[in-house]
């Protein structure tokens, strides 16, 4: 696809809304968007611009991201988190391993709740690193204690009950080990079509953390309405482009240039006039859920240390060898290791004499 192509999808496709962004702010980006399509500016003067206005209004506004010799402006905004809790919605975060899809879901998830009321459970899928636990026993401020009890663990991937009066935020965070067999992954993948069946019908929303396209995970590659896409890199960014439509191509590999503090979303607009946007989402979880579940990372990775650990351990307890003196016998010529306690005569293993120790010493080594 070339450059005009890609630009036409990511420039005039696109469409940049008003959301939460203040008006002041949204008119400099569609100003400079503007000089930027009449090349009147730079990509690198647009981007200097901006840092400058940020930097006197005390906000980030955005970057300028280049599609082929073109540049166009990816606004940051929180406007996501409104279309998602308009209605029941479906939203897949793709990312690197440790790129912070899980604090970005559990961002989501907690922003969500509040949102949609404490009539709202959390059904929690694949926790291997027992977040939820973690914040479920975390001190949290006494006003946020109904999120921590609306959270319930499922160890296993049965969908929750079907209950229209009670809304439901799923949050399938990692895959678990009961989910590594084939026959496993073809009865998940029946439930995710099962579940996203249901979504609207049932007042469901869905979170999924997505490391690698699979067949487990295609039902959510193809109908989440919410892309989220954390730093990539490499291989798995070749990866997940190949899953995107091509027009999405450089939207894909900008996600090489920013933080694991930061999302590039694109998403629809059906209730506000049509279209899709594309923005720079800041993940800004409150500090005790972040520590929560920092805590429990970093108890997962002391467990896998300890693991290790344990295993070398047990490698190390088959019995070394013992270090002696290496003899030649006189008598046969014979040479082997003594590794006893006698330190002047030594028996032959091979024809029974008795050998004179500092007369026949081949080699010494420490003795144990």
């Amino acid at each position: 696809m070339s450059d005009e192509n890609e630009y036409y999808y990511a420039y005039e496709a696109r469409r940049n809304w008003y959301g939460t962004l203040s008006k002041g702010v949204y008119k400099i980006i569609i100003m400079l968007e503007e000089m930027l399509s009449r090349e009147m500016i730079e990509p690198d003067e647009a981007q200097y611009i901006i840092n400058i206005l940020g930097d006197y209004l005390g906000i980030e506004i955005g970057k300028v991201m280049l599609v082929g010799k073109y540049g166009v402006i990816i606004p940051y905004s929180n406007s996501v988190e409104k279309v998602f809790g308009d209605e029941p919605n479906t939203m897949a975060i793709y990312g690197e391993r440790s790129a912070g899809k899980t604090v970005a879901s559990w961002t989501f998830a907690f922003n969500l709740y509040w949102r949609l009321g404490t009539n709202t459970e959390i059904h929690v899928y694949g926790d291997i690193d027992g977040i939820s636990k973690s914040i479920k026993k975390s001190k949290f401020p006494p006003q946020f204690k109904p999120f921590q009890d609306a959270i319930i663990e499922h160890y296993d991937y049965d969908l929750p009950p079907i209950d229209p009066q009670i809304k439901k935020i799923i949050l399938f965070n990692e895959l678990g080990e009961e989910l590594l067999s084939k026959n496993a992954m073809t009865n998940l993948n029946k439930t995710m079509n099962l579940l996203f069946f249901r979504v609207r019908h049932q007042n469901e929303w869905v979170i999924s953390n997505i490391i690698r396209p699979s067949s487990f995970e295609a039902t959510l590659r193809d109908t989440s309405m919410i892309k989220v896409i954390k730093p990539l890199y490499g291989d798995l960014m070749a990866n997940i482009e190949q899953y995107f439509p091509s027009e999405w191509k450089n939207i894909i590999r900008y996600a090489s240039k920013i933080t694991k503090k930061e999302g590039i979303v694109i998403y629809p607009l059906m209730n506000y006039g049509g279209g899709m946007t594309i923005e720079l989402y800041k993940v800004n979880p409150p500090k005790f859920l972040l520590n929560a579940i920092e805590r429990a990372q970093k108890n997962t990775e002391l467990m896998i240390k300890l693991s290790e650990l344990k295993s070398a351990k047990t490698k190390t307890k088959e019995k070394p060898e013992k270090k002696g003196i290496k003899l030649k016998c006189p008598h046969c010529n014979y040479i082997w290791t003594y590794t006893g306690k006698m330190s002047k005569i030594a028996i032959c293993p091979s024809c029974g004499n008795k050998v004179k120790i500092p007369e026949n010493v081949v080699e010494e080594s420490d003795r144990v």
